[in-house]
């Protein structure tokens, strides 16, 4: 740590690097970074929904869902939760892959058992892997933002 804060003064000094990017490299990412269960809290809009006559605003559905995920040192994912989709309330399970980047940005593409084509999540990784922020998308229409928060510590596997 000595080294590091030595390190950001110098390069500060010079008008080499900004400290901010010292203390990125010095603080890399990986599966490992995530690896663990984390409670998910997510909310959006969608424009493709199914079965009774949702409530609306404008041409889109409102939608919120709360659950837990589970990341795999191996890059497997696999989560449970329960969605609001425009006042239907249904729960659904779903499975996937993820990366983890050096910079602690990441991707995750999932199936869900609900059906539909495969939803892709971009996330950065914060608080050394306390926190996870997270977009995500479904082709065609359905747009959710939300965080995790980690359930339990880091695996040692």
């Amino acid at each position: 740590m000595k080294t590091h804060v030595r390190a950001c003064v110098v390069a500060f000094a010079v008008g080499a690097i900004p400290c901010a990017a010292v203390a990125d490299n010095a603080k890399a990412c990986a599966a490992e970074t995530v690896s663990g269960k984390y409670g998910i809290q997510s909310s959006g809009f969608s424009d493709f929904v199914s079965g009774p006559n949702p409530s609306r605003i404008g041409d889109f559905v409102p939608i919120a869902s709360v659950g837990l995920f589970e990341f795999l040192l191996d890059g497997t994912v696999s989560s449970s939760e329960t969605a609001n989709v425009g006042g239907l309330v249904f729960p659904f399970t779903g499975i996937g892959t993820f990366t983890v980047n050096s910079d602690c940005t990441g991707t995750l593409t999932r199936t869900i058992s609900i059906g539909g084509p495969a939803e892709n999540m971009q996330f950065v990784v914060v608080q050394g892997g306390a926190k996870v922020l997270l977009m995500g998308t479904f082709p065609g229409g359905r747009l959710f933002s939300g965080q995790m928060e980690r359930l339990s510590k880091k695996r040692q596997d």
